[in-house]
């Protein structure tokens, strides 16, 4: 498991230890990653962007 999945994993538990498991199922279904051009942006303006960052922005995407 990656860094991304197993902080997603804890944020999932976290939520529903707290009773917030309809908040979690609400930011599950709106998610959407990062574009590849955006990935692309990111890397050639930041070359040594952490890949642990990349992966978060490809599952989760920007704000």
């Amino acid at each position: 498991m990656g860094v991304v999945q197993d902080y997603l994993t804890g944020l999932e538990l976290a939520y529903d230890k707290h009773g917030g498991q309809a908040l979690w199922q609400d930011f599950k279904s709106r998610i959407h990653g990062a574009s590849a051009d955006d990935i692309a942006k990111l890397t050639a303006k930041f070359p040594q962007v952490p890949a642990s960052l990349v992966e978060l922005l490809v599952f989760v995407g920007t704000t």
